[in-house]
């Protein structure tokens, strides 16, 4: 074996080893043999290791199943994935692991497939864990000030520009501009086409911080971003204010259906709706509820309507007039489960209660085309 390994490597072949460690003994020895034949490479996260450079999404897609004729399924998991990583390949390893790890996708003949319905999830804002895959090497030469800088950019998580960096980090701007051009000269940073920024690497400082000293990082984050986008909205659900994740939810899930992007609201409101439930007032509860009901009537998705009955029906009971009634429009039930006549006719009035405020969903032939033209496009992400 070791003979033949040899012939190949000098014929040009490169071996990559995924986790040494978990090769056996005899593997090892055959790799060690012919390290000096060619090129082997192993896959390690130490100071000094060889940082692989970032993917675009159209390398992404070859990760997914499709189709993309009409569904665009690889496309838009690419591009989700992309968002959330910058394409870095520890992050995305690291990324897709959450997402199988929640069994939002999974394997199949060596690619992922994913629904749609969960793929809206995750555009609408969904966490899976902690990010990861981040490399805690010591850049050379980098001095203390460049090093805090870079841990606010690696929070940031690709939503903040050199003005809101600014802003959160509360810096002077002319500092930042100095220090951040240092970054990007060296290449531990990179700015995209809109101004954001993206950290390749993470320096070691960042994981000293204490739980506390991140929350308020990711707290100074959110408020430098502007309101009613899905970055903004993303920083409050990591920092767990029930009260912040909900009003940014219903803001960006608004803006969502005016551009025709329903299917992405749903899955928004379907991500936060789980985290404030029972920790905010019952009004804002409901409000959600009602988001998340016209959202499910306006994809005509059966599936939408699935998930919806799911998460209405295990709202509190002392919430529940108005999630009972938006239960029933939704599942074309009664409060008690009986069939209720009308369909989907009836006004908005008589799915939730009076006094409840709502926004009256425009008459479908009017708004068909733009959530047509929306949902293949995609919303407009702002700043994250």
């Amino acid at each position: 074996l070791a003979l033949a390994l040899r012939d190949r490597l000098g014929a040009g072949l490169v071996v990559v080893t995924d986790d040494p460690a978990a090769l056996d003994r005899f593997s090892r020895r055959v790799l060690d043999e012919c390290r000096s034949a060619g090129a082997i490479l192993r896959i390690a996260d130490t100071p000094g290791a060889l940082q692989l450079g970032p993917l675009p999404p159209e390398a992404l897609r070859a990760l997914f199943h499709g189709p993309d004729r009409v569904l665009h399924l690889r496309e838009d998991a690419a591009d989700e994935l992309h968002e959330r990583t910058g394409g870095l390949p520890g992050r995305v390893a690291a990324e897709l692991n959450g997402w199988v790890g929640a069994r939002l996708c999974g394997w199949e003949e060596g690619r992922l497939r994913i629904r749609r319905a969960e793929l809206d999830q995750l555009r609408g804002g969904l966490l899976v864990g902690p990010a990861g895959g981040w490399s805690y090497a010591e850049p050379a030469g980098l001095d203390e000030s460049s090093a805090e800088l870079l841990g606010w950019i690696v929070l940031g998580a690709g939503a903040l520009d050199a003005s809101s960096l600014a802003v959160a980090s509360a810096g002077q701007p002319w500092e930042i501009s100095v220090l951040l051009d240092d970054l990007l000269s060296r290449g531990f940073v990179r700015q995209r086409r809109d101004g954001r920024l993206d950290a390749l690497v993470a320096p070691p400082q960042l994981q000293a911080l204490g739980e506390e000293e991140v929350l308020r990082r990711h707290r100074a984050i959110a408020n430098a971003l502007p309101r009613g986008t899905e970055a903004r909205l993303r920083q409050w659900m990591l920092v767990g204010e029930a009260e912040a994740v909900a009003g940014e939810a219903l803001e960006v899930a608004r803006g969502l259906r005016e551009v025709g992007s329903v299917s992405v609201a749903f899955g928004l409101l379907l991500s936060a709706i789980p985290m404030v439930r029972a920790r905010v007032e019952r009004r804002l509860e409901a409000r959600l509820l009602e988001e998340l009901t016209l959202a499910a009537l306006e994809t005509r998705q059966p599936e939408h309507r699935s998930l919806a009955r799911g998460t209405i029906a295990t709202s509190g009971g002392g919430r529940g007039r108005a999630a009972r009634r938006a239960a029933g429009r939704v599942l074309g039930v009664g409060g008690r489960g009986h069939p209720r006549g009308g369909g989907e006719g009836g006004g908005i009035g008589s799915v939730f209660p009076a006094g409840h405020r709502s926004r009256p969903p425009r008459p479908r032939g009017a708004r068909r085309q733009r959530v047509r033209a929306g949902e293949r496009r995609g919303a407009p992400r702002g700043p994250g």
